[in-house]
């Protein structure tokens, strides 16, 4: 949230800025937006990001450098998330952008139509028409499923409407309320109603943000606070360290086996806060426990890894990963190959990260190339 919802102003993209204070929310058609739904096991924004480029490299090539994936969580838990991403072309991000300058870190930028999700919420279909584009939207649990803009000379708004409900109903959905809103009738505070409304009926909108601006500063926060939970592992472990070092050299100076015992005891209870009757093994097993805390065998752990080496073999990587199976002790990466070099590089950027590395049915494909198989365990730099 970015402050109390009334104090949200709503306004059209590049319109004037109004003084009466809040947050401005600027509403924005885009040429080029798509969204598609996800659900992880795992929360946060660069998790998701990174879980999500991998899952798209292989269909946009070289041209993902050219697209910002933006999550928008509709549902959070401690051990999942799901929502949908927003895929959008870095230069209608970087409008977004110059817009936001000067103006204030609270502002946001929405898709115009994303202003009359409650209207139609939780599952609907909204058709926005703006001057020459239609978009359609599918809300579908509160979550914009589909989102779709095209030129109002190729389709009409009812045929717009035709063609999104046939899509819906091949998915599986259905949209109980249908709304068809003109740009041109809607007033100023339309939207403001409208808007308001929407972020009542699902908060998690308090959150939309597709500026570049607002989408990195909420992931470097994430990774900021991700940094102090590991220092602050770290730190624990360390200390635990400290104290059964403190332990065993004071009781190697001591003669007296039960003034050691019972400083022992007493060190083990100012470190865990609590008591044991035999503090040097309790205190052995919780050190045990405490390193393997600091380990992250998530999948989220091995996606990041995966992620960081296929960035290394360079805009040509003649590899395509088609499969990633994962497992709590190992992971199965099965993909093709242009020959056997881009294999060998996968294979020794994982082993740089400390993984354990097995190859093996690999099989030439007519015409050329190569399928692999690569099985993956161990921990991998976490």
């Amino acid at each position: 949230m970015r402050g109390k919802i009334d104090t949200y102003n709503f306004r059209r993209y590049g319109a004037p800025a109004k003084s009466t204070g809040g947050a401005a929310v600027l509403l924005r058609s885009f040429d080029n937006l798509f969204a598609y739904e996800f659900s992880f096991p795992f929360q946060g924004i660069s998790r998701v990001k990174d879980a999500i480029r991998l899952q798209y490299r292989p269909l946009l090539g070289d041209g993902i450098n050219n697209v910002e994936f933006i999550p928008f969580f509709t549902q959070i838990s401690k051990k999942s998330s799901s929502g949908c991403v927003f895929l959008l072309n870095r230069e209608e991000t970087s409008g977004a952008d110059d817009t936001l300058s000067g103006v204030s870190p609270k502002d946001a930028v929405w898709p115009a139509p994303l202003a009359f999700a409650g209207e139609v919420g939780p599952d609907g279909l909204l058709i926005w028409r703006e001057k020459d584009r239609i978009t359609s939207v599918w809300i579908k649990n509160w979550t914009p499923a589909f989102y779709r803009t095209s030129s109002s000379e190729a389709a009409a708004p009812d045929d717009e409407e035709r063609t999104a409900l046939e899509y819906i109903r091949s998915m599986g959905g259905e949209a109980e309320k249908i709304l068809v809103v003109d740009s041109r009738d809607v007033s100023d505070s339309d939207l403001q109603s409208c808007g308001l409304k929407t972020i009542k009926a699902c908060p998690y909108y308090a959150g939309l943000d597709l500026s570049g601006t607002g989408a990195n500063m909420q992931e470097r926060r994430e990774r900021i606070l991700e940094s102090l939970s590991k220092v602050s592992r770290a730190a624990l472990f360390s200390g635990v360290i400290f104290l059964l070092a403190a332990a065993a050299v004071f009781m190697r100076q001591s003669s007296l086996e039960a003034l050691a015992e019972g400083h022992s005891a007493s060190l083990y209870e100012t470190a865990f806060k609590e008591r044991s009757m035999q503090p040097l093994v309790s205190a052995a097993a919780k050190l045990r426990n405490t390193g393997e805390a600091g380990r992250d065998d998530s999948i989220v752990s091995y996606l990041r890894d995966v992620s960081s080496v296929w960035g290394q073999l360079g805009d040509d990587p003649g590899i395509t990963i088609e499969t990633l199976k994962y497992g709590s002790q190992n992971a199965d990466i099965m993909g093709t190959a242009r020959d056997n070099a881009p294999i060998q590089k996968l294979r020794s950027g994982l082993e740089n990260l400390g993984y354990s590395i097995r190859v093996d049915n690999i099989q030439s494909i007519p015409g050329g190339g190569m399928r692999f198989s690569m099985n993956v365990t161990g921990g991998g730099a976490r």
